[in-house]
């Protein structure tokens, strides 16, 4: 089980503020990316503006950043633009930390990294892909 007095060394991020998804990323990413039970994990709920402190982002090897109903582009929704402040702090500050989003997730650090991210148009023949990949994290993926 995770220590609590433990310093984080993994952070998920939810940033889906969907209240039936508050807390589905954290397991979601946990249980497939979890190996020993010796990691230490902490989780923030992003679009409640919590994220990992000065001081978490000096242990921190890792930080993902989950889905969302929402889009990166889009400067109405009050969360994004301190979130992708602080994107940019973690890659430039402590490019120690990797980072990894899901859908939205990578959409965000797409953008504040300087890429482009739009809305896909609209095609009837193609088909949407959900479902779930399996992740098997490498040992060196951890180092």
């Amino acid at each position: 089980m995770n220590d609590p007095t433990k310093a984080p060394e993994y952070a998920v991020v939810a940033l889906d503020d969907c209240e039936g998804w508050k807390y589905t990323y954290q397991a979601l990413f946990m249980s497939q990316i979890r190996t020993s039970g010796d990691e230490s994990w902490k989780f923030y709920i992003g679009f409640e503006q919590e994220l990992p402190s000065e001081e978490d982002l000096k242990t921190l090897k890792l930080i993902i950043l989950s889905g969302s109903g929402q889009s990166a582009y889009d400067t109405s929704v009050p969360w994004i633009a301190p979130l992708k402040e602080f994107i940019k702090n973690v890659y430039v500050n402590h490019p120690h930390i990797k980072l990894i989003g899901g859908c939205f997730g990578e959409q965000v650090i797409a953008e504040t990294l300087g890429g482009k991210v739009e809305k896909m148009p609209f095609n009837p023949a193609i088909e949407k892909c959900l479902g779930r990949e399996w992740i098997k994290p490498t040992d060196e993926f951890f180092e």
